[in-house]
């Protein structure tokens, strides 16, 4: 379907995303646009850029 609709897809672990000050960020400082979670967003808080979730 992503390829029908001509978009690249990133897939990233969690463990490669980070926080740059403004906004999540992988290793490469590429920034998701569009994110799809497949586990708890509960989780994601315990996360090293968990903390910035609420408020991006």
């Amino acid at each position: 379907m992503v390829h029908q609709a001509r978009r690249k897809m990133v897939i990233w672990l969690i463990s490669q995303l980070g926080w740059d000050g403004d906004e999540s960020v992988d290793e490469q400082e590429r920034r998701p646009k569009v994110a799809f979670k497949l586990y708890p967003w509960e989780w994601l808080t315990h996360e090293k850029f968990g903390q910035h979730l609420l408020t991006s």
